[in-house]
């Protein structure tokens, strides 16, 4: 559902739909990088694809699996000692707490009590979907391409 990394203790809290959790002795972001290369791709080579697609330079979300349509979105910059990375896929609801808080509901029913703006929240959300939603469209554009070129060459060897 989440990760939970600090810098200074140089771990990192993995907490599953499950409902366990696991602290693990490596840094937040090679976990995830191992998570995209599982899936076929790096850490780096994701987040390029955000960026450039999205036009965002700061806390990009990292697509996990096109399949499931695993992302996990920071809450804060990558520079920050503890940072937090949700996975989008398993969110229920977002509320406000305080000005600097907010509580994300997981699909499982567990709440968690975040550090962040809900609107920080809500943004990172709106970015996921717009990613997914173009890459769905990315696809779809590919597919068309695909089968036009197959039916121009269809179309050249009834001609012969």
């Amino acid at each position: 559902m989440y990760i939970r990394t600090d810098k200074r203790r140089k771990d990192t809290l993995l907490v599953l739909q499950d409902g366990s959790d696991q602290k693990l002795h490596i840094n937040g972001l090679k976990l995830l990088d191992h998570f995209c290369y599982a899936h076929g791709s790096s850490l780096e080579g994701r987040r390029q694809a955000i960026m450039k697609t999205l036009g965002i330079m700061q806390k990009v979300p990292i697509l996990i699996d096109e399949a499931t349509r695993e992302m996990y979105f920071p809450l804060f910059d990558l520079r920050r000692t503890i940072n937090y990375w949700i996975n989008e896929r398993y969110i229920e609801s977002v509320a406000p707490c305080t000005k600097k808080t907010c509580w994300i509901r997981f699909l499982n029913g567990r709440e968690f009590l975040f550090p962040a703006d809900v609107r920080v929240v809500k943004l990172q959300r709106k970015r996921c979907a717009l990613y997914l939603a173009k890459l769905e469209q990315k696809r779809v554009c590919y597919e068309q391409d695909v089968l036009s070129i197959f039916a121009d060459e269809k179309r050249g060897n009834q001609n012969e």
